[in-house]
């Protein structure tokens, strides 16, 4: 390996792989590697630490779950499930090494699922005559029971509607329940861990309605959007409706 190639390499060293043939482990030899886009990085298992022969190449973004459990031969084990239902199984001599490889591997999958959802949203580009067709929109979202929604006594599905200066949430036969003007939301932003999921925090003077909520919708980048829209005072052009 040359020393440009090392320098892309966050993790290596003697690991072993599963063998389908003769269900025992073969010596084997790993790299993770950590390009400046961590859609490319990759867990990549060869034969030996000559780097010659790839046994196995599993990119991050193709990784669906990740379980941990010891052999009987003393193993420490790495199951790794693809997107495609594959499975990889990567074995280490001891704890420390399966839990090192384990903490770098996860921190590359949070930090592509983080990137990905920004992606999203920064690819929806709305312009001002589209913003228009939204004015009025009435978003159905599934709200996750949480602590804060219980003790709100929330339904499991509301409406939102975003308006120049505050986010309303109505039920869905249009009774009012809260409106979290603009200055009153502390955070908003995408829940990481869960698909089309919007964080909204709201702060203290919300009165009972504070705390934190998230709302599922296949339109949650929109609405975000919208946020953000409303936010930054391009209401002041009448674009956006004021809450009534």
């Amino acid at each position: 390996m040359n020393d440009a190639m090392y320098k892309d390499i966050k993790l290596f060293g003697d690991t072993f792989i599963s063998s389908s043939r003769s269900k025992s482990w073969q010596k084997s030899y790993s790299a993770l590697t950590k390009p400046d886009d961590v859609a490319k990085c990759k867990l990549i298992i060869f034969e030996d630490a000559s780097f010659d022969k790839v046994l196995q190449d599993i990119s991050i973004p193709e990784i669906h779950k990740i379980e941990i459990n010891t052999s009987k031969k003393q193993k420490y084990i790495m199951k790794i499930t693809l997107q495609k239902k594959k499975c990889v199984a990567v074995a280490f001599s001891s704890n420390k090494d399966l839990n090192t490889w384990l903490m770098d591997i996860e921190e590359f999958i949070q930090k592509y699922k983080l990137e990905s959802k920004i992606e999203v949203a920064n690819k929806i580009h709305l312009k001002r005559e589209d913003i228009i067709k939204f004015k009025d929109e009435k978003f159905k979202v599934k709200i996750l029971e949480t602590n804060d929604s219980i003790r709100c006594k929330l339904p499991q599905y509301v409406c939102l509607t975003v308006f120049s200066d505050s986010l309303v949430i109505t039920q869905l036969n249009g009774s009012h329940i809260v409106s979290w003007p603009f200055q009153q939301i502390k955070k908003y932003g995408f829940e990481v861990d869960i698909p089309c999921c919007l964080r909204i925090e709201a702060g203290g003077a919300c009165l009972k309605y504070y705390g934190q909520y998230f709302f599922l919708s296949h339109l949650a980048a929109v609405i975000m959007f919208l946020i953000k829209f409303s936010i930054r005072g391009l209401s002041n052009q009448q674009i956006m409706p004021k809450s009534p």
